[in-house]
């Protein structure tokens, strides 16, 4: 089953979302969480990742009828209209919507969660992603809040030095 897209009015996207939940069409919009200070303490606020916007998937062609019935729905995105005059909804492939759902459920889009390693210079690590991805260094020093200094081991004499996001590294001593 392919996806498609329903137009929302802005903040709508969990009670559209509810709505076809609810009438047995699968549903999903992507949320990322952040902090928000209130007054002297900060709650993790989650907000739609591409607002205005709700994903879904018809289990059979005349369910499309229902969607505009949604709280919030303001219509769905089209590619035109069949020989018959009924609306063609436009297609989401090649898993796009699946991606981001893993990535949020991979934590991706989560800036509450601390993800600062305890590695310090002279500790080894992996490099996670990037140019380096799967190799081993050592770091040198912090270049600033986010990023260190490393020196990337190889088997020639070259050592090349690099700089690398905190969030691209693991450290040896997570990950044992």
């Amino acid at each position: 089953m392919t996806w498609h897209v329903a137009v929302v009015r802005s903040g709508k996207e969990p009670a559209a979302t509810h709505d076809l939940l609810t009438i047995g069409i699968e549903a999903y919009y992507p949320q990322k969480v952040r902090w928000k200070q209130l007054q002297l303490r900060k709650v993790p606020v989650s907000s739609p990742i591409i607002p205005g916007y709700v994903f879904f998937r018809l289990n059979e062609p005349d369910e499309q009828r229902y969607i505009d019935t949604c709280d919030g729905v303001t219509g769905v995105l089209t590619m035109g209209f069949t020989p018959q005059g009924d609306r063609k909804l436009a297609c989401i492939g090649g898993g796009w919507v699946e991606d981001i759902r893993e990535q949020e459920q991979r934590g991706d889009f989560d800036s509450t969660i601390d993800r600062s390693t305890k590695a310090k210079p002279g500790d080894r690590i992996r490099i996670v992603t990037g140019a380096f991805a799967d190799r081993m260094a050592v770091i040198l020093r912090a270049a600033n809040k986010r990023e260190w200094k490393v020196e990337v081991e190889t088997t020639g004499p070259l050592k090349p030095r690099t700089t690398v996001s905190k969030a691209e590294v693991e450290s040896l001593e997570e990950a044992a």
